[in-house]
């Protein structure tokens, strides 16, 4: 998406096929009703870098799944985030909160799938939908009772999807 905004000769000339796998393409306020300064600060600060890192860190990030996550998973996706340079989160959640790629996207004119789990607290459904409705001919592919972390959640869909795509 950032390729197709602000280098869209390099997008087209190299792009056959786009899959897009929970994201979204314009701002994402985590952090809930906090400014997204406070929460950069929070989840930047060393309380949340140890509290990741305990025992039950793995419960930080048990809303980035759906219905049934493995807790392998749960505790990879942590240990990851844990793992992640504190100022790097910050920064992630000032960009979030900013981002708007918009006119970018919907210059795409190559098949794209657009793919969202139904319970995805972090790029919603309806980030999806609008996508869907700005990337002409694009398809919405929504995987029922999955979160955020699609590529652990359901990673046999996800490379259906690459593998559809490349195939064209």
């Amino acid at each position: 998406m950032s390729l197709a905004t602000h280098r869209p000769e390099v997008f087209q000339e190299r792009a056959k096929a786009v899959v897009l796998v929970a994201t979204a393409a314009t701002a994402v306020r985590l952090g809930g009703p906090a400014s997204p300064e406070f929460a950069a600060r929070v989840i930047s600060s060393p309380f949340t870098t140890r509290a990741l890192k305990s025992r039950n860190g793995r419960f930080l990030v048990r809303s980035s799944f759906g219905a049934q996550p493995v807790r392998a998973h749960v505790e990879l996706t942590r240990d990851i985030f844990a793992s992640c340079d504190p100022s790097v989160r910050g920064d992630f959640v000032l960009a979030f909160s900013t981002m708007d790629l918009l006119g970018g996207i919907a210059t795409i004119e190559v098949p794209t799938t657009v793919m969202v789990g139904s319970r995805d607290t972090l790029t919603v459904p309806k980030k999806a939908d609008q996508m869907v409705a700005t990337i002409r001919g694009s398809r919405l592919v929504t995987l029922k009772s999955k979160g955020h972390m699609l590529p652990l959640e359901d990673p046999d869909a996800v490379t259906d999807e690459i593998v559809r795509a490349v195939k064209g």
